[in-house]
């Protein structure tokens, strides 16, 4: 009779992105002040476990919060716009891309803050790869917008940072759920913005 084979242990890469894929939820849900024994818990491993991988509950944190914030899988999405259609069609597109990430975008900033003051007494600066995250949605919008140049009253460059602040600011952790907007209704809002117009009327 043959032994069972074991599983084949993971590497060290391998055990890192399975820690941080399973303690990222928690992360988000109690930020900077959770304990190694609540990560510990969520990735299924001993304590002592974690720090072979990591040097500290810090670096596994910013580990994990740099991981989620890669912007490259977003560019990756963004690349894969509709070109064809209306500037409405194509915003939407962008919304509707970028909407769902942003409730666990804020929770990670709110964590990634909350490591910063613990660290000491410095001026809180976001990390490249956060503003490159946030770069990439406003040269999405950028360039979705560029060719509808004419139909702007403002250039597509100040679209996209218009744009992308509405988006932000819409799924921010103080506004309330239940009066969140759709992609639809920021879309409409940022083009054709809060009055009746004329023909409207």
């Amino acid at each position: 009779m043959s032994k069972p084979r074991r599983a084949t242990p993971l590497d060290r890469e391998a055990r890192r992105t399975k820690i941080i894929d399973a303690i990222t939820p928690l992360l988000m849900t109690r930020g900077a002040d959770v304990t190694t024994r609540e990560l510990a818990e969520a990735a299924g491993v001993a304590e002592g476990t974690l720090f072979n991988v990591f040097d500290d509950k810090r670096s596994l944190l910013l580990a994990a919060i740099q991981a989620r914030l890669d912007p490259e899988p977003l560019r990756a999405s963004l690349s894969q716009l509709p070109e064809q259609g209306t500037l409405e069609e194509k915003l939407l597109a962008v919304a509707q891309k970028v909407l769902p990430r942003l409730a666990e975008v804020h929770s990670l900033a709110v964590a990634l803050h909350g490591l910063a003051v613990k660290g000491g007494p410095v001026a809180f600066r976001a990390p490249s790869y956060m503003r490159e995250w946030l770069g990439a949605v406003a040269a999405a919008v950028a360039a979705v917008a560029a060719p509808h140049a004419a139909e702007l009253r403002v250039t597509p460059r100040r679209l996209a940072q218009l744009f992308t602040t509405l988006l932000f600011a819409s799924r921010m952790p103080h506004a309330a759920p239940e009066e969140g907007s759709s992609a639809a209704e920021l879309v409409r809002f940022c083009l054709e913005g809060a009055l009746i117009s004329p023909k409207e009327g």
